[in-house]
């Protein structure tokens, strides 16, 4: 009977060990996976930290940047930005019991995101113009929405308005005609003279068009020319510090040359497009108003050239639209079997012989080359002139050419579907080095928003992003386990 008691007993304490074991070995089993959980969990409750900081940070961009060129660019030192980060981060990694952790080291990195870099800049212009080209067309889009709505109001309202119009012209008849005085004598017809209704529209057109033809009939004269004669800033510009140099008025076509390879690349070429329409929609150009916010009228015409003289840039893009249009011209005679007779004709009259085909020749260029002249004014006058010519747009006679006389003034052509002075630049800027222009536009951001903004303005200081290291410390939610280590990489940029 002892002996039996005895085995009870023995079989309840191994249970009971057994089963005591079970539960530690829960107990640690469920410990560490709280404890692995709790480590996940503080790393993503980290990073969402870390990555709210460095969007703050990144709020602090230079606003006089972005709302004149759409460039996205801060100006921080890497002590700072740690310095903010921290600040921001300290109380949130502290909030949560279970994922408490703080910073032990944290670094930043932001060598690789200056605004300087031309891929960067590329990049960014880029992007900024695939946004504005998309919200261009929702506006056109409203726009239109918007303008069938109010057609339609229109049309419904226009009846109402006409009849008020009467009513109201009526009441005013009778009411002259009750106050009959000396003060309004009626005229031959019987009417009492005083303001006409019926031509008040007329006389404020009228006054309108006196306006305009006031200040159409200004005197023109040469913008003012100025030219960059400041050493330190030159100095500092970007496309002076690549080595870029000027270009001549035919170095473009050289270097259109060596791109062609480059256009049969879908990419290239959008990446063009979109480069130069940005040039164009923030860059002010010789036929633009006049601004006193930058330096250089012509800017366009700087990023093409890139001389200290803002005259001297207009003159070569001028030239270089001239050449281009009298080749064009000479095309368009050479197609006209007339005008190739009527060249003949005058050039065997002056030179019969042999050498009437190479008097041909100097006719035909002279006569285009005078076409040309006249296109030009037309450009710069706002008007529009083809790429190729046609019998209704070509203005100057042969005559012309064979009395010697030629007005200093303009044979206005104005083709609706022709080309303006700024697509004509924008032909030019094709042939341009992609590289070359995006420095020079670094030239004129930095030399506009040093004199508009802040004089200490220099665009290699910005930077559009930065890559945060940190160390991290959590104590472990189990007693006596101590404290784990871990690492954080958070990229930011715009």
């Amino acid at each position: 009977m002892v002996k039996f008691l005895y085995k009870v007993r023995s079989k309840r304490g191994a249970s009971a060990v057994l089963l005591t074991c079970i539960f530690i070995s829960l107990v640690t089993a469920a410990g560490a996976v709280g404890e692995a959980a709790s480590r996940k969990a503080s790393v993503t409750v980290a990073e969402c930290t870390l990555e709210t900081a460095g969007r703050s940070v990144l709020a602090g961009y230079d606003r006089g940047l972005k709302e004149r060129y759409a460039l996205f660019g801060y100006e921080l030192d890497e002590r700072e930005i740690c310095e903010e980060i921290k600040l921001m981060s300290e109380e949130p990694l502290k909030s949560f019991p279970l994922t408490e952790c703080r910073i032990l080291e944290l670094s930043v990195e932001k060598s690789g995101y200056c605004l300087a870099d031309i891929e960067l800049f590329g990049a960014q212009i880029e992007e900024i113009m695939k946004y504005k080209i998309f919200t261009d067309r929702i506006s056109e889009f409203t726009g239109f929405l918007t303008s069938a709505s109010d057609a339609v109001d229109l049309l419904s309202d226009q009846e109402r308005k006409k009849e008020s119009l009467e009513e109201a012209k009526e009441a005013m008849r009778k009411a002259r005609e009750d106050t009959d005085t000396e003060e309004n004598p009626k005229d031959a017809d019987g009417n009492f003279s005083g303001v006409d209704f019926d031509t008040a529209d007329s006389v404020h057109d009228m006054l309108k068009k006196l306006k305009e033809d006031a200040e159409d009939g200004k005197e023109e004269g040469e913008t003012e020319n100025r030219v960059l004669r400041n050493g330190k800033i030159t100095e500092a510009l970007p496309s002076v510090l690549e080595g870029c140099s000027e270009n001549s008025v035919f170095s473009g076509v050289l270097s259109s040359l060596s791109k062609f390879t480059e256009f049969t690349d879908l990419g290239n070429l959008k990446s063009e497009i979109y480069i130069n329409e940005y040039i164009l929609e923030y860059f002010s150009k010789n036929t633009d108003e006049p601004g006193t916010d930058r330096f250089f009228s012509n800017e366009v015409e700087y990023i093409l050239y890139g001389s200290d003289s803002d005259r001297d840039n207009y003159k070569r893009s001028k030239r270089a639209i001239r050449t281009v249009r009298t080749a064009l011209n000479m095309a368009y005679i050479y197609r006209s079997p007339q005008m190739v007779q009527e060249t003949l004709s005058l050039a065997e009259s002056l030179t019969p012989g042999p050498l009437a085909p190479l008097t041909q020749l100097l006719i035909i260029a002279a006569w285009s080359s005078l076409e040309s002249y006249n296109d030009m004014k037309n450009l710069e006058a706002g008007n529009r002139i083809p790429l190729m010519k046609s019998s209704a747009t070509w203005k100057i006679s042969l005559s012309s050419v064979r009395s010697g006389e030629f007005s200093e003034g303009m044979i206005e052509n104005d083709s609706r579907g022709g080309l303006s002075y700024g697509s004509y630049l924008k032909l030019l800027l094709l042939t341009e080095d992609t590289e070359t222009k995006l420095l020079r536009m670094m030239d004129l951001i930095q030399i506009n928003m040093k004199g508009s903004e802040r004089k200490d303005f220099v665009l290699s200081n910005l930077f559009c992003g930065f890559i945060v290291r940190a160390q991290l410390e959590k104590r472990s939610i189990c007693a006596g386990i101590g404290t784990a280590q871990t690492s954080v990489r958070m990229v930011h940029t715009y």
